[in-house]
């Protein structure tokens, strides 16, 4: 008895991937009946360009999605215009004015569809403001002697949005009105390239607006600046030098974060990257890097990069200088 007793747990294992194989290689047989008719079928929402809908999830195990019409202006003549295997569909961008009629049915994977389901509508009016953008990146840029500040929100929520307010001024403190509206943008990106100096902190405020004119409040006040490029100055352009350790140049004319590159290509091919804090401008610094890599009568080339706001793209970029190694 005991002998049995031990010898149950495999054969147990054995049945149970038996029956695992068993399940992966017969897929689920065709019942030849189709779908019932999905309920709980309606709008939960509609406003501002948008509606909505939503139903209850199918009990049979064979359904493996749901089609979904749509029409205007009567319940006539739906046409399919998406399918989902989820239990609700969001419309966007649709006129504020008009009735949409929608209507769904299920399908098996048998391909059978179930009857439709009954048609509702609703009429998506601009009844709210769109939200104001937030966590508004702003990346001053001094890049190859162009001056320019690129900023970059979140997509919006809202489905109705026409375009964005683009509001610039000197003052962090200042009231956003048609002196200071510089541009409107359709996308929720935009580079500034107006009359921009370097050095001169620009702040910013953006509004959204609809497709019915409704304005959102002012978002919150986002600035950066755009700095002086670091000056190279040792090793010197084109020079040879024995093998050393230390880079030097003037650091711009403000607390900036650095990062010291070292490549053999003016254009790919890094063997050596350091970033750095520096509080002190308009300075000569000596950096030390590590220089392992270096090899004999190799073309170096080096840049050094600055930060402020965007610890990804930089704020200001130095010439580029190379230097070959000749030993002595």
């Amino acid at each position: 008895m005991g002998q049995q007793i031990k010898y149950l747990p495999i054969l147990f294992l054995a049945m149970l991937i038996t029956s695992c194989k068993r399940d992966e290689i017969n897929p689920m047989i065709d019942d030849g009946i189709p779908p019932s008719v999905p309920s709980g079928f309606q709008v939960y929402y509609s406003s501002d360009g948008q509606i909505g809908i939503e139903w209850f999830r199918n009990n049979e195990p064979d359904v493996m999605l749901y089609e979904i019409f749509i029409g205007e202006d009567n319940d006539q003549n739906l046409i399919i215009t998406d399918s989902t295997t989820n239990i609700f569909f969001v419309f966007s961008d649709l006129d504020y004015e008009t009735e949409y009629f929608f209507k769904i049915r299920a399908v098996d994977q048998s391909g059978m569809k179930s009857g439709f389901s009954s048609v509702i509508s609703s009429t998506p009016g601009n009844r709210f403001k769109p939200y104001a953008p937030y966590e508004i990146n702003v990346n001053a840029r001094n890049w190859f002697d162009s001056l320019s500040i690129y900023l970059v929100w979140p997509k919006p929520i809202d489905g109705d949005i026409s375009h964005y307010e683009i509001y610039r001024s000197e003052l962090k403190d200042f009231q956003n009105d048609s002196t200071n509206l510089i541009a409107i943008t359709g996308t929720n990106q935009f580079t500034d390239k107006m009359n921009l100096r370097q050095l001169t902190e620009y702040y910013y405020k953006i509004i959204t607006v609809d497709r019915g004119n409704l304005k959102s409040t002012p978002s919150g006040v986002y600035s950066d600046v755009i700095l002086d490029k670091p000056e190279l100055i040792s090793p010197s352009n084109n020079s040879n030098r024995n093998y050393f350790n230390q880079l030097t140049f003037k650091t711009v004319s403000r607390s900036a974060r650095y990062k010291l590159v070292i490549q053999t290509n003016p254009n790919f091919g890094i063997v050596e990257e350091k970033s750095f804090n520096s509080s002190k401008t308009d300075e000569v610094i000596s950096i030390e890097f590590n220089s392992y890599f270096m090899t004999s009568y190799q073309k170096y080339y080096w840049r050094i990069f600055t930060y402020t706001n965007d610890l990804v793209n930089p704020n200001s970029i130095s010439d580029m200088f190379s230097f070959t190694i000749v030993p002595e």
